[in-house]
């Protein structure tokens, strides 16, 4: 029911008590007539003050009527001297309790109404009372009535206050009475708009008792809302019948967008008993849609009728009114309802909510019309939801025969319920037969079954603790993950659950074990909940603050060429999470202590995720390495599920480990957005600085560059955005400042603008792609020939000038070779043995030799050629002209040579000839040598 109805409704019991608080003036009556059922408690005598009792109390049948504060007698004398002097009560509060009538047996018929009343002479008399309350559920927050009532020569007088409101009414020797009233309903509700005027008035003496109330509203309505209305009622009683006419004239603002319309007026009759004819057609209208309510007899006693309750969701209600859109799904329906006597029949019928949800009774529901009855209830709750394609959710609760009676205020269910079908995937099937009351739920445990490819869970809850006011459950589920496959979770757990302060609050306790761990692996979650309400959104689901699951150290070897150990994990709610139908929202602290293996390590990672619904962000570092990561997930407007990542980290030989090359230093950055739908897409880039990287004693310093990476339906392409640098790579011999720009898709890699400085001299080509069959060109300039001999273990020329030519090299993947390839002088060349031992041992081979030598000793070259010629394995083949003359000798030379020699195995010895000179170098000197 709307909030506004409802404080309508709180408000009308006060006109009740206007009404009948002539009975507050029998409260000395009371005392005489019922001492048996009257409690005081501190009473003491004054003779300025008079009888003063700190707290009465009036309690019949169990019932505590009336409780009374600081009573205050005064004028007891006028109890025996009626014409000398008045009696004074006051009290400072009173709570009036109303009770249902005992020892009023079910269908029992109530005495015969009486002609008349007549009311007792009493002394004069004054009674005041500070704060009256009437405590009901509907009262509760109303606040306190200021009362007034006297009593002089049989006539007497009521007044009423609180705030602006006033109530005034009299009754006088000869049996008249007046009631007037304004009701200012603000006083009563801030919520409340308008003002209420009552007028009545009548005979009450011994041989009759009649009168007429009318009630005139206006400017009716909700604070919240500019629609305000006005209504009229008019009540004739005359010996106990009565007859009552309302109507409104225009729709009534309630609360939350609510309005109650009167389509004509409401009309009703009958006596103190029963109603003997009643007409009225209402409907309520509001963001969920309507509620309208018609019904309609004028059979003798009202013994029989029929009428209708029809609920209709917002795309189907009445225009008159207009409601703001929600959303929310329609609630529709409507149910044919009928009496007969005292039976309430409503026909088979069914209400639905929205698409999905239906409630249905394929037989007629009969039920009492009386204070103590029972009815028997065979009815289905079923929510059906087609989904995408073939799949749909398709559950069913259902009670047969189960039986609902009540006797008074008291109720009680028995019965079997069934809940069977397909949610989300899952097969449901749970059952329950007990009782419920009140005061809580009886009878066998529920037992329930969960059943899917990725699940299968058996739950069974104990209803016994579930009393009110905790409600308080304990259910315990056992079952596993991945059921069906080799590596199924195991899952077990317990979750409890009681209602506190409105909220239900319990917690989940949970425990399983990774299956692709060979050992360890034990997940323990211990994540106490809380479903509680807000005023915007309605129930929430929390995970509180300070929930973890701790995932202990375990091993994984399995498919791997090393174990692992995979050292323990806690992840911690660092505040509330909330749960809704997007997921879970909120921060989770992450602590990973890091992975072994017997070559690599990865150290502590600390951070946290913060959970959004289908999305989030992960900030994380390792300290031992100074990285941080950050990484963020949102849903794609297309579909999937897209975000970013963001690297930033030093590069060091710790990170190496494991790896086939050591980084010795550098920084690394890196930016990615991506997107997952049916596959990961991905584009970004990453950026070195300053890199360091020693491959097996080939040394590679001063790295650089920026590289866009592109991910397209698995295909990866790296393409370098500018030119990659290295400012040195030593492979024997140092190669200087190396530059070119890369596109790659991991298997094939195109270079472009290639450069480099080696030997003094530059290498140079236009595009190169590895690997590749094919042999691609290579141009070589200004090499400087004394650096060439330089790479000499044990010199036996010097030269000096500059060479260059090109290279046709082909580009295996593990490969180099050479064909063709052609170096001639770009000046001037000088050659001069040196003195040695081996150039004397070939000088005293033979006279030839001594001869060829001679000439050789110093010689200008004004014409270097070589082919060059190198496979695979690295054979390198050689054929030199050299055309001079020996200025010594005056003497020119025409010197055709051929070599071959592997140059693999010889940069491979320069390689371990520099790393021992190195290391020796390297060496601190000892103290004393």
């Amino acid at each position: 029911m709307p909030r506004t109805l409802h404080s309508i409704r709180r408000i009308l019991p006060w006109l009740l008590i206007a009404l009948l608080a002539f009975v507050l003036l029998l409260l000395m009556l009371a005392w005489l007539l019922w001492p048996a059922s009257l409690r005081v408690e501190g009473v003491s005598w004054g003779r300025e003050t008079g009888l003063q009792v700190q707290r009465l109390t009036w309690t019949e049948d169990g019932c505590q009527r009336l409780v009374g504060e600081q009573l205050r007698l005064s004028g007891i004398r006028s109890l025996t001297r009626p014409a000398t002097g008045s009696l004074t009560a006051t009290l400072e509060t009173l709570v009036v309790t109303p009770c249902d009538a005992a020892g009023e047996m079910p269908g029992e018929t109530p005495e015969k109404t009486p002609d008349g009343i007549s009311l007792p002479r009493l002394p004069a008399l004054t009674i005041t009372i500070d704060a009256l309350h009437l405590d009901t559920p509907a009262t509760t927050d109303l606040p306190g009535i200021r009362v007034t009532g006297t009593q002089s020569a049989g006539h007497w007088t009521l007044d009423a206050s609180q705030g602006r409101s006033h109530v005034a009414g009299a009754l006088d020797a000869a049996g008249d009475w007046t009631l007037e009233a304004q009701l200012f309903l603000p006083d009563w509700h801030a919520d409340l708009i308008g003002q209420l005027r009552l007028q009545g008035t009548g005979v009450l003496t011994e041989d009759a008792w009649r009168g007429a109330l009318r009630l005139q509203g206006r400017e009716l309505g909700h604070a919240a809302q500019p629609q305000r209305a006005a209504a009229s009622a008019q009540w004739d009683i005359d010996q106990g019948d009565w007859s009552l006419l309302a109507t409104l004239d225009a729709p009534l603002a309630l609360t939350a967008g609510w309005h109650l319309q009167a389509h004509e007026a409401l009309r009703a009759r009958g006596d103190l008993t029963s109603v003997t004819a009643l007409a009225l057609n209402l409907t309520a209208t509001g963001p969920q849609g309507e509620v309208a309510l018609q019904l309609d007899t004028d059979a003798p006693d009202a013994a029989s009728g029929a009428g209708t309750l029809r609920l209709r969701g917002p795309e189907m209600q009445s225009p008159e009114v207009e409601s703001p859109e929600t959303g929310a799904p329609d609630l529709h329906g409507e149910i044919p309802l009928t009496w007969e006597g005292q039976t309430l029949t409503l026909a088979p019928a069914a209400i639905h909510w929205g698409e999905a949800l239906h409630l249905s009774w394929s037989a007629p529901l009969l039920i009492p019309l009386a204070a103590e009855g029972a009815t028997t209830i065979s009815a289905q709750l079923r929510y059906y939801d087609k989904k995408a394609g073939e799949t749909y959710d398709d559950v069913r609760l259902e009670t047969r025969d189960s039986r609902l009676s009540w006797t008074g205020g008291n109720w009680r269910w028995a019965g079997l319920l069934r809940l069977a079908g397909d949610y989300q995937g899952y097969a449901v099937n749970a059952r329950w037969q007990g009782e419920v009351d009140p005061e809580g739920l009886s009878g066998a445990p529920l037992t329930a079954k969960v059943a899917g490819d990725d699940l299968a869970l058996t739950i069974t809850a104990p209803v016994t603790a579930m009393r009110s006011p905790e409600w308080a459950t304990r259910a315990s589920f056992s079952g596993h993950y991945l059921p069906d496959q080799p590596g199924a979770w195991p899952v077990s757990g317990t979750v409890s659950a009681s209602q506190r302060s409105g909220d239900w609050r319990g917690v989940l306790a949970a425990t399983s074990r990774l299956p692709f761990y060979d050992q360890g692996g034990e997940i323990a979650a211990q994540l106490p909940w809380r479903l509680g309400a807000d005023a915007s959104a309605g129930a929430q689901l929390f995970i509180d603050r300070g929930a973890t699951l701790h995932i202990s150290r375990g091993v994984i070897s399995e498919g791997l060429e090393e174990a692992v150990l995979i050292r323990p994990q806690r992840y911690t709610a660092n505040r509330a999470l909330r749960l809704d139908a997007t997921g879970i929202h909120g921060p989770i602290g992450v602590r990973a202590e890091g992975l072994t293996a017997s070559r690599w390590v990865l150290p502590l990672v600390e951070g946290t995720l913060t959970l959004q619904g289908l999305g989030g962000e992960a900030a994380l570092s390792v300290a031992a390495w100074q990285s941080a990561l950050q990484l963020r997930a949102r849903p794609h407007a297309n579909g999937g599920v897209a975000g970013d990542i963001v690297l930033d980290t030093p590069l060091m030989a710790d990170m190496s480990r494991g790896l086939p090359v050591t980084l010795t230093r550098g920084q690394l950055s890196a930016a990615l957005d991506w997107h997952w739908q049916d596959a990961l897409a991905a584009n970004g880039w990453f950026r070195v600085n300053d890199l360091g990287v020693d491959m097996g004693g080939i040394v590679a310093r001063g790295g650089a560059g920026r590289v866009a990476l592109q991910l397209q339906e698995g295909d990866v392409r790296l393409t370098s955005d500018g030119p990659l640098r290295l400012a040195t790579l030593d492979v024997g011999t140092t190669v200087r400042n190396i530059q070119t720009q890369v596109s790659t898709d991991l298997d094939s890699w195109q270079f472009s603008d290639i450069r480099a400085e080696v030997l003094g001299g530059e290498v140079l080509a236009p595009a190169l792609h590895w690997p590749a069959d094919d042999f691609q060109t290579v141009v070589i300039t200004r090499i400087d020939m004394d650096r060439v001999a330089g790479m000499q273990a044990d010199p036996v020329v010097q030269l000096a000038g500059r060479v260059g030519g090109y290279l046709p090299v082909q580009l295996g993947r593990n490969s180099l070779a050479v064909q063709g390839g052609r170096l001639a002088n770009e000046e001037m060349l000088a050659l001069m043995l040196l003195p040695g031992a081996s150039v004397r041992a070939m000088r005293d081979a033979n006279r030839a030799v001594q001869i060829a030598m001679d000439a050789l000793s110093t010689l200008l070259i004004n014409e270097f050629s070589a082919r060059l010629d190198m496979t695979a394995d690295g054979w390198l083949d050689a054929a030199v002209t050299i055309r001079g003359n020996n200025p010594q000798q005056r003497l020119p030379v025409v010197f055709n040579y051929t070599h071959k020699e592997n140059i693999l195995v010889l940069l491979r010895s320069l390689r371990i000839g520099d790393d021992i000179q190195r290391q020796v170098m390297d060496q601190q000197p000892v103290p004393g040598w």
